[in-house]
């Protein structure tokens, strides 16, 4: 032990003195990824509140044939415009994000009282343009109930007559739980965070000593083989954690500062918070550390290391993109998975639900197990000759 303690300062300072490790370790990710996520999120915030600020513009085509409408859309502040000549074009270019037609035959078939016919020309595939599609459609859809009722009322009929029923939607989401809707890439951040911890410091210590000759010094020290490794495996475990603690203070300094209550969410990214995540995340740090230091003892210089590296970090990711992407309730047999459980009680954290005490311990023991196991593999490949390359 007392071996495996000397080797982990040794790669710590080490480490600590390299700017490269440092800049890669404690910067490009813990640091950057907040800021990037912040700068991200305030921009997305800022563009959805402004167009719903601004008035609607609209481009109509055969105004004349529904002077009606157009005044009922004027009074709602819609800014009617001149139509361009190729309306479907128009759109494809983005030059507008929705043209209204109306045909010639829209008043005779509006006098007659069947549905008059009215065209939308949008591009769907257009993400900018979603909010004012749909305030577009909202529009007419209140201005068709809104001539239906006056008709029917004409007829001396009751237009609730026309409701079977009447729909009363109750909430029950938090603003905690509607900001967990957009904050959806936290978990995948956090463990990116920390994963590029104790990436160059995983290839250092393996790879590139081995490159350089000094491994084969350290070899002869007198200490086991698995103190040697046990003691690397440390540091970038200890590497990964610093990095995930930067994340956290990162995040805990720019979310507050999002403007997230000006669509109606909210998040209180507490130090308690901050703390649990902290806690559930460990576990996936040693996973993780010992993950890179199997696959760096095996390749043969820094370079082949660097690009194993880079494809095996993206394993743990995997499970918080299924998160990101698919709808999901947290169930027992997520907690069996790493990753995908930091990711799952993660999430639940952000929505202001309590941290269920099973679903922990079990992603916890699980994921220590799992990073334990490799551990052991990982103190057999260093026992091997070809070690030394």
């Amino acid at each position: 032990m007392n071996g495996a303690w000397i080797v982990f300062l040794k790669e710590m300072l080490d480490n600590l003195r390299d700017r490269r490790t440092v800049l890669s370790s404690f910067i490009m990710g813990p640091i950057l990824g907040p800021a990037i996520f912040a700068v991200a999120m305030t921009a997305l915030v800022t563009i959805t509140t402004g167009e719903l600020e601004r008035p609607l513009e609209l481009p109509v085509i055969g105004a004349e044939h529904a002077p009606g409408l157009v005044a009922w859309l004027r009074q709602r502040e819609v800014e009617i415009q001149q139509p361009p000549e190729d309306p479907e074009q128009a759109v494809r270019e983005g030059n507008h994000q929705v043209v209204l037609v109306i045909p010639e035959g829209y008043a005779e078939e509006f006098r007659a009282g069947t549905p008059a016919t009215l065209q939308l020309v949008v591009d769907e595939s257009n993400r900018k343009a979603q909010t004012n599609i749909r305030r577009a459609h909202n529009l007419l859809d209140a201005y068709s109930t809104s001539v239906g009722r006056l008709r029917l009322l004409a007829r001396g009929v009751d237009p609730r007559l026309v409701d079977a029923v009447a729909i009363a939607t109750i909430d029950v989401a938090s603003r905690e739980a509607r900001a967990a809707m957009i904050l959806g890439m936290l978990p995948y951040l956090i463990v990116i965070s920390m994963l590029m911890g104790g990436f160059y410091l995983a290839i250092d210590t393996t790879a590139g000593e081995r490159e350089r000759g000094s491994l084969e010094a350290l070899l002869t020290m007198p200490l086991t083989r698995s103190a040697l490794m046990t003691g690397k495996l440390a540091a970038t475990f200890v590497f990964s954690v610093m990095a995930l603690v930067l994340a956290l203070l990162a995040f805990y300094l720019v979310i507050p500062r999002m403007p997230l209550h000006e669509i109606g969410m909210a998040i209180n990214f507490s130090p308690r918070m901050a703390l649990d995540i902290l806690l559930i995340n460990l576990p996936l740090a040693l996973f993780g550390a010992a993950l890179l230091t199997v696959v760096a003892a095996f390749t043969r210089s820094f370079k082949e290391a660097q690009t194993w590296l880079s494809l095996v970090l993206l394993l743990p990711m995997i499970p918080t993109f299924v998160i990101l992407i698919l709808p999901f309730q947290t169930e027992l047999w997520m907690m069996l998975v790493p990753s995908l459980s930091q990711g799952a009680l993660v999430n639940e954290i952000i929505r202001g639900e309590s941290l269920g005490l099973l679903h922990f311990a079990v992603s916890a023991l699980t994921t220590l197990g799992y990073g334990l196991g490799l551990g052991a593999l990982a103190a057999r490949l260093y026992g091997r000759e070809a070690m030394l390359g």
